[in-house]
C-alpha cells in the first residue's frame, strides 16, 4: 500500500511538471503570435513601399531576445525585408506555414528546421499581412530559436531525473531537457532528429 502510494504521488508530480512544461510551451507561442500580430499591423510592414520595413524589423528583433529571424514574406515566398538583414536570398514559398498564412491562416505554425547559414535550429511562425487597401502585402514571420523552447520546457529543480522532450507533428525533436542523477539518459539529446513513437 505504502508503494503503491508513492508510485501515484510520483505519477501526480509528473503530470503536474508535464502540465506546467506545456503552459511554458503554450505562453511561448502565445507570446509568438502576438509578435506577428504587431508586425502585420505595422504600417512599416503594411506598406513595405515606405521603405521602413529593414529598420522595424532590426528594431524588433533587438526587443525579442529568443528569436532567430523576423521578416516579411512577400506573396511569391521571398523573404525580403527581414532582420538579420545578412545572409543569402531566401524563398519561404514552399514552407507550409507560409503557405497556409497565404492561404488566410490567421496564425500558422513551421515545422523544425536549421536556420539559414547559422545551423541553429528553429521553429517558424507566421501570419498574413495586409496593405491598407486591403490587399495581400505577404506573410509576418518570426522564427524562434529551438533553444528558447529548451529553456522554457526546463523541469523544476524539484523533480530530480525528470526528462521532458517537445516534438513537433511530425515526431521531429524540437527541445529537450535531459533529467538530471541517476535517472538521465546517457545518448546524447539530437534536436531535428525523429522520436520513434513521438
Amino acid at each position: 500500500a505504502q508503494r503503491d502510494a508513492a508510485l501515484a504521488q510520483a505519477r501526480a508530480g509528473l503530470l503536474t511538471e508535464a502540465r506546467l512544461a506545456a503552459a511554458r510551451q503554450q505562453r511561448l507561442v502565445d507570446r509568438t503570435h502576438s509578435l506577428l500580430q504587431a508586425m502585420a499591423s505595422a504600417p512599416a510592414v503594411k506598406d513595405a513601399g515606405l521603405g521602413l520595413c529593414p529598420a522595424f524589423m532590426k528594431s524588433m528583433l533587438e526587443g525579442y531576445p529568443g528569436y532567430v529571424l523576423l521578416g516579411l514574406a512577400t506573396p511569391d515566398g521571398r523573404l525580403g525585408c527581414r532582420a538579420p538583414q545578412d545572409g543569402p536570398d531566401v524563398n519561404l514559398g514552399d514552407q507550409a506555414f507560409v503557405r497556409a498564412a497565404l492561404a488566410g491562416d490567421a496564425f500558422a505554425m513551421g515545422d523544425y528546421q536549421a536556420a539559414q547559414g547559422a545551423q541553429r535550429p528553429m521553429l517558424s511562425f507566421g501570419t498574413p499581412v495586409y496593405r491598407p487597401d486591403g490587399t495581400l502585402a505577404g506573410v509576418a514571420v518570426a522564427a524562434l530559436d529551438a533553444t528558447a523552447l529548451g529553456r522554457a520546457l526546463a523541469p523544476d529543480a524539484a523533480h530530480e531525473g525528470l526528462a521532458l522532450a517537445l516534438t513537433d507533428r511530425r515526431g521531429v525533436l524540437l527541445a529537450a531537457q535531459p533529467g538530471s542523477g541517476a535517472a538521465a539518459p546517457v545518448a546524447p539529446v539530437v534536436l531535428g532528429r525523429a522520436v520513434p513513437d513521438a
